[in-house]
């Protein structure tokens, strides 16, 4: 049964719209965490160390969503695969040029968000690219042992121009990457038509604006707070 579904067109899009969703939703979350960091040090440490704390359930869930982005990027490949044999020799050059910009680079953008993804991991997960993270502790409310200080970490990271503009561009494109991908969505699951393809694109923009706007305020404003620039708890 669900080879017959994965083999088949429709299938295959009704798991890139569902393993989509999945990813958004956990962009969405993770950008409401990091939020924190404008609380102060002590209020995104705790938010960490909770999550540390109750590792089986990190894990698990990390498991889960390598999957979920792995089925994601070989269902992406796949339909590309699909579509590029399906075209005919002489390609209708008018039908290229009515496909969105974006709906044309959705697999090179994906491609450069994974790039991405493998560095944010080295950088502030894997502590690969600055091995001094692993040292950094700070102090919390409910317990005397030390915890992982990540908001000494967010801001030695941001401190650099270099890796703030990394930041900026790479959530620029993943905006970007969005703006076709949410609309796509609804299509994929048979919810999109011509009375509603309007909205739903203007939506896809608002998605992507709004992922934008929230992820790149975070490395901005710690880069402009290092420099005293502004003020930031």
């Amino acid at each position: 049964m669900f080879k017959q579904f994965i083999t088949s067109s429709l299938g295959r899009k009704y798991l890139m719209a569902l393993t989509g969703a999945m990813l958004l939703a956990f962009v969405l979350v993770h950008m409401l965490g990091n939020f924190q960091i404008f609380l102060g040090a002590e209020q995104i440490n705790t938010y960490a160390h909770l999550l540390k704390s109750k590792w089986p359930l990190l894990w698990t869930f990390r498991l889960v969503l390598l999957v979920i982005a792995l089925t994601h990027m070989v269902v992406a490949v796949w339909l590309f695969v699909d579509n590029w044999r399906a075209r005919p020799i002489g390609y209708d050059e008018e039908k290229t040029q009515q496909a969105g910009l974006a709906s044309r680079t959705m697999i090179y953008s994906g491609a450069l968000i994974l790039a991405f993804i493998i560095y944010h991991l080295l950088h502030y997960t894997i502590h690969f690219l600055f091995p001094e993270y692993s040292s950094y502790a700070g102090r919390i409310q409910g317990t005397t042992d030390p915890v992982p200080d990540v908001y000494r970490m967010m801001n030695h990271g941001f401190s650099y121009l270099g890796i703030s503009l990394s930041y900026i561009a790479a959530v620029a494109l993943l905006a970007w990457h969005l703006s076709h991908g949410v609309p796509s969505l609804f299509q994929s699951l048979g919810l999109r038509n011509d009375a509603v393809s309007k909205f739903l694109e203007r939506f896809g923009w608002v998605v992507a604006l709004m992922i934008f706007f929230g992820l790149t305020i975070i490395p901005t404003a710690v880069y402009a707070a290092v420099r005293g620039w502004i003020p930031m708890r």
